[in-house]
């Protein structure tokens, strides 16, 4: 490899605390004969020096300044300068492992390609990140070793690579006379698209040999500012290139991509007004050019920005409370940290004090989109069907006071519905807020159910039905589906069980989410409603209101109705907080003599349910 053979341009705006670790890993490279070029854009923190200290004697870098004109001004600069016969781009915000100008150069000659790019690891400030292949359908090729010469025959073959400048090595003559696109974000697309139309290949190594570090104020891909809006000229540069090629499949390959990076934008907005401003532009802007948004293509696009783009509301999620306390702001902290954005929360407060009112309105005030409604002391169940005559979004949960989510709780359960086309939701949760806090499956008893409790569509049959947890946490509803068949939660105790079981009959199926995204808290002061008692009698009364909701009683297992009533004895008697042992007595000799006037018929019951529950519905009448 001769002299100045490849030339790395570097482009740095104020990154003293990352430049120094860009130049050191382009030093360490397993090559020695290549050129440098690092172009500070008028940095006003302390780059220059700090670049400076990292370059000392090594005559391969050269620190060029220039006043600040932008990203592509200062790549452009770079390409004036360049001398090799192979490009590359760094971000000085970036690093690259020791072997990545050996791997690409010889990847390159031996496939005599025009050019090579090479899979990336996401590098985050705390070690964390992750590895993707840098094509947009198969993030992860970890299995395959060899470099592999993809075929760019159409523009359906271009799109699924990542356009971005940087994690590339190019020869000269493919990207001579290619400059990007000054005065705007985004410039790698147009770059990248002017290069893809004059080549009918790529090369690609798979291992993850561009560091891209990810989290850091001021990146432009993830800067919530207007300038997400310069993304639209963008894709009509994309477009005209496109159009003034000879490569097929123009307009398929011009709505994926699109769908893409509005997507991709999208992720970089917290703002809500501007977020929503946004959402409105992209439906403009795909309508005006006849698209369609495709996220079918790369599972990497979330099918729950479409909901967004068409103007509404993917998620509603209802609070009830009595109270503002602890429990209250665990599970409003947990909702201000979730990765999705575009929810509403509805606090409804069963009471009439305005003070409760008040300070729940300041609890949330970092929520998005947050309601606070009063109650009047109407109950539970009112407070849940209360918040749900107001919700907006096409989903629905129903959170307790003290449940606390895992940030992508939200985000992951919706996108599940979108893209499994279910009207019902369940999922794994823990109970309590431990570290090790058990894990609960969903199920009361899963016998024969083991290998289908993994992420996927899971067939509802009436046995199963039965078995499912039935509190309403852990669940998700398309809202449209409780309107259309009139499902609300019915006064007084079980009301969770109506609602979840009726449901899960009517849908046949639900979405399992197995990875445990929810904890319920187990504190007696997070599960007061919970623990409150209740008498046979009122339990008895519940499941046969859920009997006249259900229909046939044949849609559930023969003995559905024992069962039920041995799980909500069960529940009461461990759990509930009777004032006194004599209370509890009481509540025993009630179910007893209760048991021999209802239906109790069958044999099964849930595996927990031990003999003193056993006892209660056989001993009527001592």
């Amino acid at each position: 490899m001769s002299d100045g053979k490849i030339s790395v341009i570097v482009a740095c705006y104020n990154l003293a605390d990352h430049i120094g670790d860009c130049i050191a890993a382009l030093a360490a490279q397993s090559v020695e004969v290549f050129e440098v070029l690092i172009i500070d854009d008028g940095s006003t923190d302390s780059s220059v020096e700090v670049a400076q200290a990292a370059i000392g004697e090594d005559q391969r870098f050269h620190l060029i300044s220039q006043p600040n004109g932008g990203l592509s001004a200062a790549r452009n600069a770079g390409l004036e300068r360049a001398g090799g016969d192979y490009i590359a781009f760094v971000d000085g915000d970036d690093r690259v492992a020791p072997d990545w100008l050996a791997r690409m150069y010889d990847a390159l000659r031996q496939h005599d390609a025009d050019w090579v790019a090479c899979g990336l690891r996401y590098c985050r400030a705390d070690g964390t990140g992750k590895v993707h292949s840098a094509i947009h359908d198969a993030p992860d090729l970890a299995d395959d070793a060899l470099p592999h010469r993809y075929a760019l025959d159409s523009w359906t073959d271009v799109v699924r690579h990542f356009p971005s400048a940087w994690n590339k090595l190019y020869r000269r003559r493919l990207i001579e006379g290619l400059r990007f696109d000054e005065g705007t974000y985004f410039e790698d697309h147009a770059f990248f698209y002017r290069a893809a139309s004059r080549t009918d290949h790529l090369v690609h190594v798979p291992e993850p040999l561009y560091l891209q570090t990810q989290g850091r104020e001021g990146q432009i891909t993830r800067e919530d500012s207007d300038r997400v809006f310069e993304q639209f000229p963008v894709l009509d540069t994309m477009h005209d290139i496109m159009q003034a090629s000879d490569k097929p499949d123009k307009e398929a390959a011009f709505q994926r991509i699109a769908s893409r990076l509005v997507f991709e934008r999208a992720t970089a907005l917290a703002d809500p007004v501007r977020r929503t401003r946004f959402a409105r532009a992209a439906r403009r802007y795909f309508a005006a050019n006849d698209l369609s948004y495709r996220p079918d293509w790369d599972e990497g696009i979330s099918r729950t920005w479409r909901i967004v783009m068409e103007g509404r509301l993917p998620l509603s999620v209802i609070v009830p409370t009595d109270q503002v306390d602890q429990a209250l702001a665990d599970t409003v902290a947990s909702l201000a940290a979730q990765t999705m954005r575009d929810f509403e929360t509805l606090i409804v407060i069963d009471s009439d004090d305005d003070t409760v009112r008040q300070e729940s309105l300041a609890l949330a005030r970092d929520l998005p989109r947050a309601s606070v409604l009063m109650n009047g002391s109407a109950g539970l169940a009112a407070a849940r069907n209360r918040g749900f005559d107001v919700t907006r979004g096409d989903y629905v949960v129903f959170f307790d006071a003290g449940d606390r989510l895992e940030p992508g709780t939200l985000a992951g359960w919706v996108e599940a519905m979108e893209r499994r086309a279910t009207v019902f939701g369940f999922s794994r949760f823990r109970i309590g807020l431990a570290d090790d806090a058990p894990q609960h499956n969903g199920f009361h008893d899963s016998t024969g159910r083991e290998e289908r409790l993994v992420p996927g569509v899971f067939t509802l049959d009436p046995a199963s039905v039965l078995a499912l947890h039935a509190h309403p946490s852990a669940k998700i509803f398309r809202r449209d589906f409780l309107l259309d068949h009139d499902i609300r939660f019915p006064p007084g105790p079980l009301s969770s069980w109506s609602v979840t079981l009726q449901a899960a009959l009517m849908a046949g199926e639900g979405a399992y989410f197995a990875r445990p995204g929810l904890r319920i808290a187990d504190r007696p002061e997070a599960r007061r409603i919970w623990r409150q008692p209740e008498t046979p009698q009122a339990l008895a009364q519940a499941l046969e209101r859920m009997a006249e909701t259900f229909g046939e009683t044949s849609a559930l297992p023969h003995g559905w109705y024992r069962q039920l009533f041995a799980r909500a004895l069960w529940e009461k008697l461990n759990f509930a907080a009777f004032p006194d042992a004599a209370a509890m007595d009481l509540f025993c000799q009630q179910a007893r003599d209760l048991a021999a006037a209802l239906p109790l018929e069958g044999d099964t019951l849930d595996p927990y349910v031990g003999p003193r529950v056993q006892e209660l519905l056989t001993s009527a009448g001592r």
